[in-house]
């Protein structure tokens, strides 16, 4: 009677490990037009991303968990000129949900001073999203 040799279990990563790298800091932003927010196709067209926002899968972890958020929103005209940039921090870990309701309100808010679409180009226009560090408002 032959007994077969034991195989080693699978090594599995820790549950401090899953920690660790749920906590590591997140770099680089997302830059995109402000007419392909809501057209996944065009969005994945025009996105620009580095750091972690370059890999697709990464994105959705990060936008899917809370975090703080800092997104710049420059306003453009038809002919390409800046008519407003803005830095705005967001003081509260929110999610994609909220966040995406902040960023909406926001640039209703912005648009309102120039009269809408009558002088605002939203391919132009763009939102650039990164995540910073609340005790030093410096990106991640």
């Amino acid at each position: 009677m032959t007994t077969k040799p034991k195989r080693k279990p699978r090594r599995q990563i820790s549950r401090t490990t899953n920690n660790l790298l749920a906590r590591m800091p997140i770099t680089g932003y997302m830059k995109f037009n402000i007419d392909s927010a809501d057209d996944s196709q065009l969005f994945a067209q025009t996105v620009e991303a580095t750091g972690d926002f370059a890999d697709p899968v990464r994105r959705g972890y990060i936008l899917a968990s809370p975090h703080y958020y800092k997104f710049t929103v420059v306003l453009r005209n038809y002919s390409g000129t800046v008519l407003s940039e803005d830095d705005y921090f967001i003081t509260d870990m929110v999610d994609h949900y909220e966040f995406e309701q902040v960023i909406r309100e926001f640039v209703n808010k912005q648009a309102d001073e120039f009269g809408h679409r009558k002088v605002i180009s939203g391919r132009h226009s763009t939102i650039q999203l990164s995540v910073y560090n609340p005790n030093t408002k410096e990106h991640l």
